[in-house]
């Protein structure tokens, strides 16, 4: 076997042991592997037994200082500690070097009226299931969540609320396949429900929500592509989707007071540091943001 196939064999065996025994989301796995290809290829080494503490904090230092820099420099440490366990490599040359501290940057969000504005700019062929798309997504999902989805994950639940179709549940397979229960909006239960009497029927040919009119599955870039475009139509910036989630999150914690402890299972974080960073601006400036 050669150095360069012995190279490729590793990472392909790694990111199969990511998957199989540690659960990773299939984005982790594409990440992790961009990570390695730009390690090698910064290296032009086709060995990776043969690399150095040294030689991955003289590539880690051409790296711009930001969250993609610290889940690099992860990402080596799991991958030679990978090859540490299973008798490959005698030490793990990258587990001594230190993550730089990022300042945190307040999550962004749309305030209400833009909400407004973002639901009334949907139009189309397809208009019932692309705001029933942006409803999901408002509730708190991510886009490969939202992607997922399917019919029989809504689940009505015997619970008297005080809103009509308040009382709605949808079973969600979140990051490395972990199952949480998420209370749907009144306003995401009512888009979904338009959707599947208008529109969904005529295309539906599995049990999967949301559908191309051929009635397969709508794929996570094409709802991606689908969320930046009606997004752009009301601001300028940032138009990642997950300025969706942002926005649910920074809703409940401030305006409904939804514990954070709440919050963090209601957005399936592994970690209630992950949460905190919607507690970002004082009680009155948000509130007033957030209602514009």
């Amino acid at each position: 076997m050669s150095k360069i196939e012995n190279k490729n064999e590793l990472v392909q065996k790694f990111l199969i042991n990511m998957e199989k025994v540690e659960r990773k989301a299939e984005g982790t796995l594409i990440a992790y592997e961009k990570d390695l290809k730009y390690l090698l290829e910064h290296l032009k080494t086709n060995d990776v037994l043969t690399i150095t503490k040294e030689q991955i904090e003289s590539y880690i230092s051409t790296c711009k200082a930001n969250s993609s820099f610290d889940r690099r420099l992860s990402t080596y440490k799991k991958f030679f500690n990978w090859l540490v366990d299973t008798n490959i490599m005698d030490k793990n040359p990258a587990i001594s070097i230190k993550s730089v501290k990022i300042p945190k940057r307040n999550p962004k969000y749309l305030r209400v009226n833009e909400v407004e504005q973002l639901i009334n700019s949907i139009d189309g062929k397809h208009k019932f299931r692309d705001i029933a798309i942006i409803r999901t997504m408002l509730n708190g999902l991510r886009l490969e969540e939202c992607a997922n989805v399917k019919k029989n994950d809504i689940e009505k639940v015997n619970i008297i609320t005080k809103e009509a179709n308040g009382n709605y549940m949808l079973n969600v397979i979140g990051k490395e396949d972990k199952e949480r229960r998420v209370p749907l909006f009144p306003e995401t239960y009512n888009a979904i429900q338009e959707y599947l009497s208008v529109d969904y029927r005529r295309y539906s040919k599995n049990n999967m929500l949301f559908i191309n009119q051929d009635g397969t599955q709508l794929s996570k870039s094409t709802i991606y592509k689908l969320t930046k475009k009606f997004l752009s139509k009301i601001e300028r910036g940032n138009y990642s989707p997950h300025k969706l989630r942002h926005t649910c999150a920074t809703y409940l914690l401030f305006v409904k007071r939804v514990n954070p402890k709440v919050l963090k299972e209601f957005l399936g974080h592994e970690s209630l540091a992950t949460t905190d960073i919607y507690l970002h601006l004082d009680d009155l400036t948000l509130i007033t943001e957030i209602n514009g």
